[in-house]
């Protein structure tokens, strides 16, 4: 049959076969009659399907075959404005069809929609997190960077990993940066930081005054154009913004409120919010004609490429009117379009493009986009029922297949390029001399740790200054639940309230109280709209957990707390410096050290068992300056509520790991290994050699270790470093 007739066909006889089969709802037994009503393919390239793992080997593929085939001029039809096939078509130096790219104005404007966090208490740490982030803001890009570094430690304004970024910036680093470049106004961006964080925040339940609403907008404008006398390099977005900043802060003045909701404030950034002017890659001369909707097909066309023939998932949003609203609007003969009529409309768009089909359809089916697994697009389903396995004949997987025999034109010709891994991890690297490291005035007992054990990182991140690179980022998870729970323990044995004092109640009365300081400043997740069950959880744990512990110390004849004490001293010739979470003090001069973790007993169960508790017997060794009856070491998990121990004779009701062995000859044995292996590894960086140890290299390092003493050393690990930075640079990654 013609090819017109075909496709036709297809989009007009073949759908109205599927709806009388599901309306006649045949059984399994007439498989065959149904069978018998497919359509036969004929296999003479009038419908070809092109499938591929990426949308871009599908567009380089096609970008080839219009190069290969100058006459060829098929229409293309895309559903989203994606450039892919469009690059595709520029690199091999094809005209460019026409498809907008991404605006120069979005960066700016996003501005617009985030500045009215800074009103609100509490803030919204997501959206102050996306406005440190932003490429174009009004605040130094550079204290922006620290300061989505600090909110991502510590979720919440004014912690103490924030005054620490500020300190260092302001003090250090901008005075140095200002020396060096005089356009830098230090007077300027101080006076931006305090404009944003210094600021008078409203209850988010409640109004801002309107004059504060209007200098957020005001002070944006004011902004651009400084930004504009300095560097018009993003003028069309910095335009836009300032109009539309103009354009709100003339809103505000019409309004004859004196105070704005949350709402109103939204309802005029929504108000004045436009779509962003896109810059487009011009539609070049001899380009192919494209269409960005199925329904913009109208007339006939002799061939097509359907391109992204996918099923692109419907936005969803809520409805704009109120059931009342409709029926008003019913009442006086107004119809909105009701959802069965979209539906039938969009099954209506979608057979267009095979209407007015004449000659040959191709249909691109990948099966990721941008990195995305997609499905494909409906029809294809319905090709499927008209055809069943005869669509196999017409198909062509351009990862897989070789030139397809039912085309008529010069095709490219498939490669497969062979895979070039990295070489995999080698035992040991040479660092010639150990001057090319940086030199540590002292080690910390996690550092020391990474030396002992994993010497790569050790030098590549103290040694060689290979910092890791992160996108910062909010999570709420073990890390800051970690860091919270800390800091109620830190600040109630601050309290210095005698342990007999405290009951059950008033433990519970005290975390509530500091609760909200505590969360706002640090743990701002936890206060975000539906984290409430959350709260009450994390709530409940540290009360449990501060309870348990004051009573552990205080049965146990423990006085005198001492909390975040910061350690320093020679072990041997390693000198060190360390932070103890919690140190108390018996009546009798005993001491004990308890370290402080989320969770994690087997972890920590396996370090006493193993006598590899190295951090806390680096506390116990550096407190260790005075004659004491005993030194006593544990660690307490706050979310279990539970000390470990060696033994349980500073706490009675701690689960003692190792009862029988002596704590002070445990920790002699430890320390002395410790040094050990200290000076093994300094012997090896002294002679250029750095090692790498990962399960890929264990074997060797056996074999190359043959001669050596394990009695006297640490004990090794057989295992890949956990949470490794380096895993590209030892090998690793490949």
């Amino acid at each position: 049959e013609p090819k017109e007739s075909f496709i036709r066909r297809w989009a007009s006889e073949g759908q109205r076969q599927i709806a009388s089969w599901k309306e006649e709802s045949l059984a399994p037994t007439n498989a065959q009659s149904i069978d018998s009503q497919k359509n036969k393919l004929q296999n003479d390239g009038s419908l070809i399907l092109i499938k591929a793992a990426r949308d871009t080997h599908i567009s380089a593929y096609l970008a080839k075959l219009k190069r290969l085939n100058p006459d060829w001029k098929p229409a293309v039809l895309m559903a989203k404005k994606r450039q892919t096939l469009d690059l595709s078509f520029r690199m091999e130096g094809l005209p460019n069809i026409g498809v907008p790219s991404t605006s120069l104005a979005r960066p700016s404007l996003q501005v617009l929609k985030l500045v009215p966090t800074f009103l609100w208490e509490p803030v919204d740490l997501r959206k102050l997190h996306e406005f440190l982030k932003l490429i174009v803001k009004p605040l130094d890009r550079r204290l922006g960077y620290r300061l989505a570094a600090a909110l991502s430690d510590s979720p919440g304004l004014f912690s103490e990993a924030w005054f620490q970024a500020t300190t260092q910036f302001f003090d250090q680093e901008l005075p140095r940066l200002a020396k060096r470049d005089s356009r830098i106004e230090p007077e300027t961006i101080e006076s931006e930081y305090n404009f944003w964080f210094r600021r008078t925040r409203y209850p988010i339940e409640g109004r801002a005054p309107k004059s504060e609403v209007r200098k957020l907008f005001v002070f944006l404008v004011n902004w651009v154009k400084s930004r504009l006398d300095e560097d018009s390099d993003d003028a069309i977005g910095l335009n836009t913004l300032a109009a539309q900043a103009k354009r709100a802060v003339d809103l505000i003045d019409q309004v004859d409120e004196d105070e704005f909701s949350p709402l109103q404030v939204d309802r005029i950034v929504r108000t004045v919010y436009e779509a962003a002017p896109a810059n487009f890659h011009a539609e070049q001369q001899h380009s192919l004609p494209a269409a960005f909707y199925p329904a913009a097909i109208c007339g006939e066309i002799s061939e097509l490429i359907w391109w992204d023939f996918v099923q692109e998932e419907a936005d969803y949003f809520f409805s704009n009117w109120f059931q009342n609203e409709l029926d008003y609007l019913t009442s006086q003969s107004v119809h909105l379009l009701s959802p069965s009529a979209k539906n039938q409309r969009q099954i209506w768009s979608r057979t267009r493009p095979l209407l007015f089909t004449k000659d040959r359809l191709v249909l691109c089916i990948p099966d990721r986009i941008s990195g995305t697994e997609v499905s494909a697009h409906p029809l294809l389903g319905e090709l499927e029922a008209l055809f069943g396995d005869q669509l196999d004949s017409i198909c062509m997987h351009i990862d897989k297949d070789g030139d397809p025999s039912f085309l008529d034109w010069p095709s490219p010709e498939f490669s497969i390029t062979d895979l070039n891994p990295l070489d995999p991890p080698v035992p040991f690297i040479t660092i010639g001399s150990p001057e090319h490291m940086h030199e540590r005035p002292y080690e910390s007992p996690s550092s020391l740790e990474r030396f002992l054990y994993h010497p790569h990182q050790w030098a590549f991140q103290y040694g060689l200054l290979i910092k890791p690179s992160r996108q910062p980022e909010l999570r709420l998870g073990t890390r800051l639940r970690g860091l919270l729970s800390h800091r109620f323990m830190e600040r109630i044995f601050e309290d210095h309230r005698p342990l007999k004092e405290w009951t059950q109640a008033s433990v519970n009365r005290w975390v509530v109280q500091q609760e909200p300081d505590i969360l706002r400043r640090e743990g701002g997740l936890f206060l975000e709209y539906g984290y409430e069950p959350d709260r009450v959880q994390f709530r409940r744990q540290v009360q449990r957990a501060a309870w348990s512990l004051i009573c552990s110390l205080r049965d146990n004849g423990w006085e005198r707390l001492q909390s975040e004490i910061d350690l320093e001293g020679q072990i041997g010739e390693l000198t060190l410096k360390a932070r103890a979470d919690l140190i108390a003090h018996h009546a009798n001069g005993n001491i004990a050290v308890i370290d402080l973790k989320w969770r994690g007993k087997t972890r920590f169960k396996n370090l006493i068992r193993n006598r590899e508790e190295i951090q806390l017997n680096v506390y116990a060794q550096l407190l260790d300056k005075q004659e004491t009856s005993e030194l006593y070491t544990a660690y307490y998990l706050l979310s279990d509520a539970q000390i470990l121990a060696r033994t349980n004779r500073a706490f009675t009701n701690a689960e003692a790991v190792d009862a029988e062995a002596d704590p002070m000859e445990v920790r002699a044995e430890i320390l002395e290994k410790l040094l050990n292996t200290y000076r093994w590894r300094k012997s090896q960086l002294a002679s250029g050699q750095l090692e790498i140890r990962c399960s890929k290299t264990l074997n060797e390092l056996e074999d190359a270790y043959q001669e050596l003493d394990y009695d006297l050393l640490l004990e090794m690990k057989d295992t890949d470093a956990p949470f490794d930075d380096y895993r590209a640079l030892i090998g690793l990654v490949q």
